[in-house]
C-alpha cells in the first residue's frame, strides 16, 4: 500500500493524528480507526502544555497520513494557527478539520488555504472510506460527509446516513496520555466533593 504522501505502508504502519477538542466524537473517530488497525495517536490541545511541540515531533518522525482536528468555535483561531504550521512543516500533509464548527460553518472552513478536508456531520460515518481513500490515493468523490479541494474548486460529497450509536465502540482510553487524561478530572462538582467525573460534550446523543 501506498500513502498519500508516497510512502508504502500498511494501516497499521500509518500514524494518524487527532487533534482532540476535549469531545467523545473525536475519541470514537480514534477507536474505529484503531481498530481498523492504523496506528493512532491523540492530542488533547486544551488540556496538554506539550500539544504543540508534540505535534511538530510527529509530523518530523513519522511522516503522517493526515493531520485532523476536531474544532469548536472557540478554539477555530489556534487551530487556524496550527493548521498553517503543519502545512508550513510538511505541505503535502493533508488538514482535515471535523466538529461542531466546520459541520456549522463549512465553506468558510475548506476556504482557508491550509485546510484540505471539511468533515461535516458525524465524523465516525466518514473517517475510515476518507482514511483508506487517502492511503491508498482514491478519489475522494465517494467519501461521503466531506468537502474537498480538487483543482481549484471545493466539491461536497452526500451527506451519509446517521450512525446507530449501538454500532460504536466504546472510547478507547489508552490513547490519550495517562497524564494528560489525570488532568481532565473534576475532583469538585455538584455531584459531590468526593466524586471524580469526567466532563465530555458530544453531537452523538
Amino acid at each position: 500500500m501506498i500513502n498519500s504522501l508516497g510512502i508504502k505502508k500498511a494501516p497499521k504502519d500509518t500514524k494518524v493524528v487527532v487533534a482532540m477538542s476535549g469531545g467523545v466524537d473525536s475519541s470514537v473517530v480514534a477507536a474505529l480507526m484503531k481498530e481498523a488497525g492504523y496506528n493512532v495517536k491523540i492530542l488533547t490541545g486544551p488540556n496538554d502544555p506539550q500539544y504543540e511541540s508534540k505535534l511538530e515531533k510527529i509530523i518530523s518522525d513519522q511522516s503522517p497520513l493526515f493531520i485532523g482536528f476536531s474544532v469548536m468555535t472557540p478554539q477555530v483561531n489556534k487551530a487556524y494557527e496550527l493548521s498553517k504550521k503543519v502545512k508550513n512543516l510538511s505541505p503535502n500533509t493533508p488538514v482535515v478539520w471535523g466538529g461542531f464548527h466546520p459541520t456549522i460553518f463549512p465553506d468558510e472552513t475548506i476556504s482557508n488555504p491550509n485546510i484540505d478536508i471539511v468533515a461535516y456531520g458525524e465524523g465516525a460515518s466518514m473517517i475510515l472510506p476518507l482514511t483508506e481513500a487517502l492511503q491508498n490515493n482514491k478519489p475522494l468523490d465517494n467519501v461521503q460527509g466531506i468537502m474537498f479541494k480538487q483543482y481549484g474548486e471545493t466539491i461536497r460529497t452526500e451527506k451519509p446516513p446517521l450512525t446507530e450509536l449501538t454500532d460504536l465502540p466504546g472510547i478507547d482510553w489508552d490513547l490519550i496520555d495517562k497524564d494528560i487524561l489525570e488532568n481532565f478530572i473534576v475532583r469538585k462538582n455538584p455531584i459531590g466533593d468526593n466524586v471524580r467525573s469526567l466532563p465530555m460534550l458530544t453531537g452523538l446523543g
